[in-house]
C-alpha cells in the first residue's frame, strides 16, 4: 500500500517556510486532480526563483506580487505545461523583468481532456533546458532533472543545499499521478520514478498536497502500485478480450465513479506499455475504445 499523506497544514494566501531556502504557497484552485490547489514554490531568501506559479487569475497574480515584494525575482521555472501549473509564468516574468525556464513544449499536444491537467497550449519558455543543467544563484543551486511520463516535457528541480526535489506532478503525496497518452508514456514514467528513487533526496515537494518526508519507501510503494495495476489488467484479460470500460469498474471498484474518466486514461497508459512489451494486444491502434486481449 502506498503510504499516502492526507493531512496538510497550510493556509490560503500564506507562503510558509518548509525548508531553509524554500517556501510554499498553495494556490486557491482546489479540485479532484489538484487536491488542495497548486503548490507554488519560492526558492531563495535575498533573491527569489519561483517554480510553478500556477493559474493565471488577477487575484492570484496580486498575491504573488505581494509575497515577492521588493525581493529580486531571477527566474520563473515550470515543471510542465498543464494549465494548473504554467499559465501564470509569462505574466509574472514579464512583470518582474525575468525569464521563464522549462523543458519546452510537449512532444505531443493532446486534445483537451476535461481535467484540470489539460494542456496549457501557450506554454513556451524563454529558456529551454536539458536534463542535468544547473542554475547557480546566491543561496541555492537548482538542478534540472528530466522526468518524462506524466508528460513528455516534465522537469523536476533539485534544490541544493536543501537536497529536496520540487517534483511537480511526477509524484503526489495523496494520490497517484495520471499518465495521459499519447504524450504521457508509462514506460518512461516508471524509468523516471526509478531515477528519482536512486537520487536519495531528503524530501519531495509535489505540485499538489503535502511534502513527502521519506521518499525511498514511498517511491518503492509507488512503483509496486503500478506493477499491481499491470497484474490486475492481465488477470482481467485472462478471462477473455475486454474494453477499458469493462475493466475500470472492476479494477477501480473502490474509487469514486467521478474519477473513472481519469482511471480510464491511466489504464490506457498501462495497456499501451503492456502492448509495447508484448504482454497484451488490441484490435487496431490503442485507444480508449479498443478491444484488448492476451496474445497466444
Amino acid at each position: 500500500m502506498i503510504p499516502y499523506i492526507h493531512e496538510f497544514d497550510f493556509a490560503y494566501g500564506e507562503a510558509s517556510w518548509i525548508s531553509g531556502n524554500v517556501r510554499r504557497l498553495v494556490a486557491n484552485n482546489p479540485g479532484p486532480f489538484t487536491g488542495w490547489g497548486t503548490n507554488v514554490y519560492f526558492i531563495g531568501r535575498s533573491e527569489l526563483i519561483i517554480i510553478d506559479p500556477g493559474p493565471d487569475t488577477d487575484e492570484h497574480f496580486a498575491l504573488l506580487c505581494k509575497i515577492i515584494g521588493d525581493c529580486p525575482l531571477r527566474a520563473v521555472l515550470v515543471t510542465h505545461h498543464h494549465r494548473d501549473h504554467s499559465p501564470m509564468a509569462p505574466r509574472l516574468a514579464d512583470h518582474f523583468g525575468c525569464k521563464t525556464i522549462g523543458f519546452g513544449p510537449p512532444l505531443v499536444c493532446a486534445a483537451d481532456n476535461g481535467f484540470e491537467e489539460a494542456d496549457h497550449t501557450g506554454f513556451s519558455p524563454d529558456i529551454r533546458i536539458r536534463d542535468g543543467q544547473v542554475f547557480d544563484y546566491e543561496e541555492v543551486s537548482i538542478e534540472c532533472i528530466h522526468t518524462p511520463g506524466h508528460t513528455s516535457n516534465h522537469m523536476c528541480y533539485a534544490v541544493f543545499p536543501d537536497n529536496g526535489l520540487v517534483c511537480g506532478d511526477h509524484v503526489l503525496s495523496w494520490a497517484t499521478s495520471v499518465v495521459i497518452p499519447p504524450d504521457g508514456r508509462m514506460g518512461e514514467y516508471l524509468d523516471s520514478l526509478e531515477l528519482v528513487k536512486q537520487r536519495s533526496f531528503c524530501k519531495l515537494w509535489p505540485g499538489h498536497g503535502p511534502e513527502i518526508p521519506n521518499p525511498e519507501p514511498f517511491l518503492t510503494a509507488y512503483l509496486a502500485h503500478r506493477a499491481m495495476r499491470d497484474a490486475q489488467i492481465m488477470q482481467q484479460l485472462a478471462c477473455g478480450p475486454q474494453k477499458i470500460s469493462q475493466m475500470v469498474p472492476v479494477i477501480y471498484a473502490q474509487t469514486d465513479k467521478k474519477l473513472y474518466p481519469a482511471a480510464s486514461v491511466s489504464m490506457l497508459a498501462h495497456l499501451i506499455h503492456l502492448r509495447e512489451t508484448g504482454h497484451v494486444a488490441c484490435i487496431d491502434e490503442p485507444a480508449l475504445s479498443s478491444l484488448w486481449y492476451l496474445p497466444n
